[in-house]
Parts: structure tokens; C-alpha cells; sequence
């Protein structure tokens, strides 16, 4: 479910080389911040809307994440940087709260803990994976050819787990 998650690891690798040549470290720090911010805003938010088919939603939402890509691949400028690092944030805020949400209405609770813990194992231990992997793809296609890819990769993996019914059909 978050085969993005290793896609756009792959930008904490070559994200500070991107940073170091164009708009510094400072400015990479306040876009981790702005992209913070609007996952915070966004899980309040959550935590107020009534959302009948999260996952859905959650896919759709977490397609926002690409904006960042992007920018920081076509070497925007500062606030553009920054905007779109916020509306980042809210589609990954957004995903994460509906998935959450998911596995606690649609797994029974003898099997939450197990199923959980493969949906962590899953994701987590392919990190590693999109990281090693960083260097290599930068190597031959650069840095931002790497980040500009992943921005446009980045909405269709989000996309495709809605061609499966039963994430489309599930409601809370």
C-alpha cells in the first residue's frame, strides 16, 4: 500500500545534492517544515471530516505528493518550493489517517496486530531498496531527472491501487 513511500525516499538521498547546488540547505529545511505543516494540518482536519470510502480518498489525496517532486526537480523557485511542499504534506496526512482508518474498520481485531504488522514490514523494509537505488538512477539521469520522474510516477502508483474494486467498494 505504500510502494510510494520507497519511490520518494529515493528524494531524501539526492533531495540535499539537489538542495546544496540550487536553493540551499535552509530553504530544504523550511520546505520539510512547510510539508510538516500541512501533514499536521490535514490529520486535524481528518480528524473532523467524515469520509465514507477513506481509502478512495486517501489514494486521490495522496497524488498531491507530487507537486514537491517536481519543484524541487525543475529547480523552482523558493515559494513555489515551499507551497508545494505544504500541499504534499496534506495529501500524505490525508493517507495516512485514512489508511489508519481502513485497517481499524475492515480488520477484524483478531487479526489487526498481524495484518499491521505486515503492512509496516512491507513498507519499511523496501526503504533501504529506493535508497540504494538513489545513486545509481542519479548517476545516469541526474538528480532532477530522478526527482521529476518520481513526480510523475508518483500520482499513478497512488492511483492504481482504485482500479481494484474492493478499494473502491470499501466503506467505513
Amino acid at each position: 500500500m505504500r510502494v510510494e513511500l520507497h519511490l520518494r525516499r529515493c528524494l531524501g538521498v539526492i533531495g540535499p545534492s539537489i538542495a546544496a547546488g540550487t536553493f540551499g540547505a535552509v530553504t530544504g529545511g523550511t520546505a520539510l517544515s512547510a510539508r510538516a505543516a500541512g501533514v499536521l494540518a490535514m490529520s486535524i482536519a481528518m480528524y473532523r471530516l467524515t469520509v465514507r470510502a477513506p481509502l478512495v480518498f486517501g489514494r486521490i489525496a495522496f497524488a498531491l505528493t507530487c507537486p514537491p517532486l517536481i519543484a524541487i526537480g525543475f529547480h523552482a523557485r523558493i515559494p513555489l518550493l515551499i507551497l508545494s511542499a505544504a500541499i504534499g504534506g496534506l495529501g500524505s496526512g490525508a493517507l495516512a489517517v485514512a489508511w489508519e482508518t481502513a485497517l481499524q474498520h475492515g480488520v477484524p481485531e483478531r487479526a489487526l496486530s498481524r495484518v499491521a504488522s505486515h503492512d509496516d514490514l512491507g513498507s519499511f523494509a523496501a526503504l533501504p531498496l529506493g535508497q540504494i537505488a538513489a545513486g545509481p538512477a542519479a548517476g545516469s539521469l541526474g538528480a532532477a531527472g530522478v526527482s521529476i520522474i518520481g513526480g510523475f510516477v508518483n500520482p499513478l502508483m497512488s492511483l492504481l491501487p482504485l482500479a481494484s474494486t474492493s478499494i473502491r467498494s470499501f466503506r467505513t
